[in-house]
């Protein structure tokens, strides 16, 4: 850890890869170990370490189960991401943004029911409200069941575009950095 807090990552993944030689569940140094890849921009790396946790222990933990669902995302793991986000939310059921990331996850999984619904629930927080908002607005399915369900969506986006509109109207004088990171995200 400390060759980590100065800056010496070489040193600190052959520590945490040490300690796991020895000790191949050892919590800490596997978190450790797979946050330094992911930083390194290795999220092959950080995910092969974390799935060699048992997966009792694995969920067991918030920040294991987070740094999981961060790998899963970057290498497109989306059903293995969302496993592990929904673990996240348990763990933290009043995190506004973790209940955000889980819908969006379902979103990449087709789950789209389930997507608007935290959607909503994503809405009723002050801190989720304007991407909640806009998230919920223009979500579509992945894949159309069919014509109907096409019509569906449609008439959807367009009850809730007043919505839309008068949050991010909200947004424009007090917070428009808020706003803009909400569009362009």
């Amino acid at each position: 850890l400390i060759w980590e807090t100065f800056g010496s990552d070489e040193k600190a993944q052959r520590h945490f890869e040490s300690v796991l030689q020895r000790d191949p569940i050892h919590e800490l140094a596997a978190l450790r170990l797979s946050r330094l890849h992911l930083r390194h921009q290795e999220a092959e790396a950080a995910f092969k370490v974390l799935t060699s946790l048992p997966t009792q222990k694995l969920f067991a933990s918030f920040a294991l189960a987070k740094t999981l669902a961060e790998a899963a995302m970057q290498l497109r793991r989306y059903e293995i991401a969302h496993a592990a986000q929904q673990v996240v939310v348990k763990h933290r059921p009043n995190e506004p943004h973790e209940k955000l990331r889980l819908a969006q996850l379902c979103n990449f999984n087709g789950l789209y029911e389930d997507e608007l619904k935290l959607y909503d629930e994503c809405i009723s927080n002050p801190e989720t409200r304007l991407a909640g908002t806009l998230l919920r607005t223009f979500s579509t399915p992945r894949i159309y069941q069919s014509e109907e369900q096409l019509e569906q969506v449609r008439e959807r986006i367009l009850g809730h575009l007043p919505d839309f509109k008068a949050t991010a109207t909200e947004y424009i004088d007090d917070r428009s950095e808020e706003l803009h990171a909400a569009l362009v995200d």
